[in-house]
């Protein structure tokens, strides 16, 4: 299978998708979720330390687990976990998340026109509502997003186009000091790090999946 990345998924329901991760039914809380930052450290004779941070901002890591995973025919939870992990080839082909407690904001700013720029990322806020937040830029939309220039509505395909990796442009720059702002839906693009599950029976048509990693892939 060959993965072209796409700006929009515009697939409804998402589960229709075969590059979007599945929801299974048998998923237990989210084992864990971690940002993932890389900064070079050299420490001198003297013990000062000089510091290079390689990221602009951080990958994203998740692992879940399942406790129950169905093998009936009309059931074939399991098969699906299975198939999806085969059709990336494991660690090689990307694909789509939806994680279901990060997947959409409402009024996010994405930038400030001044009459020139017409190209502008789209970004989430990290750390909303508090002091120690910073932008996180989407790469991928799900469903196309509401974009507005000072509060006014503007018309995809007429005033703007959505590019990859999450990137407005505008037919004409906004004026300066027009804010731009944006609510919609958002995935994120993926891989496994993980290239098998351990799959274990407990019953019957009943198993268990302890846990499988997959990390964002930065643009």
């Amino acid at each position: 299978m060959t993965f072209t990345q796409r700006a929009v998924i515009t697939t409804s329901p998402l589960s229709n998708d075969a590059e979007v991760f599945p929801v299974l039914t048998g998923q237990g809380f989210l084992a864990s979720k971690r940002p993932v930052w890389q900064t070079t450290v050299k420490r001198a004779y003297s013990g000062r330390e000089v510091r290079a941070a390689a990221y602009s901002y951080p990958r994203w890591e998740w692992t879940l687990q399942w406790e129950v995973l169905r093998t009936q025919a009309s059931l074939p939870e399991l098969q699906t976990l299975f198939g999806f992990l085969g059709s990336r080839q494991g660690r090689n082909q990307p694909f789509y998340y939806q994680d279901q407690t990060d997947n959409a904001v409402t009024t996010q700013g994405f930038g400030t026109g001044d009459g020139t720029t017409t190209i502008f990322q789209l970004y989430r806020t990290v750390g909303q509502g508090t002091i120690y937040n910073y932008l996180d830029p989407v790469l991928v939309l799900n469903q196309n997003p509401s974009v507005y220039v000072n509060g006014t509505l503007k018309t995809l395909g007429t005033d703007y186009t959505i590019s990859i990796n999450g990137v407005i442009s505008f037919t004409t720059a906004p004026a300066a000091s027009a804010a731009l702002t944006w609510s919609g839906g958002y995935l994120f693009l993926c891989r496994f790090d993980d290239e098998m599950v351990d799959a274990v029976q407990f019953g019957g048509n009943l198993w268990s999946v302890g846990k499988l990693t997959f990390v964002s892939v930065k643009a």
